[in-house]
């Protein structure tokens, strides 16, 4: 068991290692692959946890139970039970939300690219990652930005901040993504081409309104 302590914080170790990769490419190649799925429960003794402790240290456990409930939202999850040819810790990590299982007792999780992790690592960050789309009640939450919006900017470190996971989508560089955005405005009677535009679990809302965002994610 401790061999799979070891191992797990060896990889968020790696974290803070220098690229072989240009940032743009390592994110490329996170958006392209097919992870495997893992089974998140109390019974799969496979999987190894590690968490934020209230100091922003790593701990591990392969207890969910020993988690405290403040640092459950967010976990990163570790599968020893898959191949090492295709666990893609290199480009990936899992992050499951451990505060409650659904119905089959399986926990929700999140795949997310390790550029965006270390990313938030170096802003000072508690990384909450985009990767997979993380749902509540079937919605999700989508942010529409351009690559030079210093706004956009705010609203990622924002959301980070309060462990908010989220999609991306770039309109300049996707049509779909703008396509999107204009016809989400359009059905909640909202007008305006600007960004960043926000589908909070299905409330679209217009521009970085913190205040606004507190309330909603209370």
């Amino acid at each position: 068991m401790r061999t799979n302590f070891v191992f797990v914080f060896s990889i968020i170790l790696l974290l803070n290692l220098g690229y072989c990769k240009k940032a743009d490419e390592q994110k490329k190649e996170a958006e392209e692959i097919n992870p495997p799925e893992i089974v998140v429960s109390k019974e799969n003794r496979n999987l190894v946890f590690s968490y934020f402790d209230k100091d922003g240290n790593f701990k591990d456990t392969q207890n969910i139970d020993e988690i405290p409930e403040d640092a459950k939202k967010q976990v990163i999850v570790f599968d020893t039970s898959v191949p090492p040819d295709k666990r893609l810790s290199h480009k990936i990590i899992y992050i499951a939300d451990l505060r409650g299982p659904d119905s089959n007792g399986r926990y929700k999780y999140n795949i997310a690219s390790r550029y965006e992790f270390e990313s938030a690592l170096r802003e000072g960050i508690r990384p909450a990652i985009s990767g997979s789309e993380v749902k509540q009640d079937g919605k999700s939450v989508i942010i529409y930005t351009t690559s030079w919006c210093g706004v956009c900017a705010q609203l990622r470190k924002y959301l980070r901040s309060k462990g908010v996971s989220y999609t991306e989508k770039d309109i300049e560089k996707d049509d779909s993504a703008r396509n999107e955005m204009v016809s989400k405005l359009k059905s909640a009677g909202l007008r305006g081409s600007g960004v960043p535009v926000i589908d909070l679990y299905g409330e679209i809302i217009v521009g970085f309104n913190k205040e606004l965002l507190e309330s909603r994610l209370k």
